[in-house]
């Protein structure tokens, strides 16, 4: 008989999400706990986070099988609940993360404003939408956000539709040492890195494609599908 596994979300035990003292992921549980909080009506988008254990999302988003129903990752933070905090993956792992989705902004996050997420590889990731704003770590990172030290690997995939890129589908800021390896399709605005790069004053500084991209409509880029403004500095493709 089907059923999808019981997970149940719980708070970590240290920290208290300020900038000073983030809340301290330890497991999957208390992943989805800090995304609820996120999200929830009167919660805290600017929380900040820290992992010091690698997480596998494999019990809290997978495909279907004998034993489970299909369960797609909610994202922390969407076009109403903007991330807004500093999140630290200290140099660890995420992996397994799943999601199968037919609306916009999908990715680990779903929308970050004034965001800082760095040094995080995301290994073996599976993420399909048929909508637009679509990246493995983030839908769109926007206004002022800041991508630092992440690593997407070769054991992930993304398809997607407009602005599709295999970090964020969308980033209106800045990002250092980010590198792709994922296969990236989309339909219009596909990129390695970034499917859409926004505003002037932005930069792009030793960052690195090695994914395949393809655009099934018209503008696909190694490194970035569409090019608004801003500097790209000391990448490749």
């Amino acid at each position: 008989m089907w059923g999808a596994w019981a997970q149940t979300a719980i708070p970590p035990s240290e920290g208290d999400g300020s900038e000073g003292s983030p809340y301290i992921i330890t497991k999957a549980e208390e992943l989805e706990w800090f995304r609820n909080e996120v999200n929830r009506d009167g919660g805290d988008t600017k929380a900040c986070a820290k992992l010091t254990a690698d997480i596998d999302l494999k019990d809290f988003c997978h495909a279907a099988d004998d034993s489970k129903i299909e369960k797609s990752w909610e994202p922390i933070g969407n076009s109403n609940k903007n991330y807004q905090g500093t999140f630290d993956r200290n140099g660890k792992t995420i992996t397994n993360l799943y999601i199968n989705a037919t609306q916009a902004y999908m990715g680990l996050f779903g929308c970050t404003y004034q965001s800082t997420i760095k040094n995080l590889t995301v290994e073996n990731a599976n993420v399909t939408n048929t909508r637009n704003n679509t990246g493995i770590l983030a839908g769109k990172a926007g206004f002022e956000s800041t991508l630092q030290n992440i690593k997407i690997s070769e054991t992930c995939q993304i398809k997607g539709g407009d602005d599709t890129g295999g970090i964020a589908g969308k980033l209106d800021g800045n990002a250092n040492n980010c590198v792709n390896y994922a296969t990236v399709q989309g339909i219009k605005d596909v990129g390695g890195l970034f499917g859409y790069y926004d505003r002037a004053g932005n930069s792009m500084t030793a960052c690195a494609n090695y994914g395949k991209v393809t655009a099934s409509s018209q503008i696909a880029g190694g490194l970035v599908g569409y090019f608004s403004g801003g500097t790209i500095q000391n990448c490749a493709n």
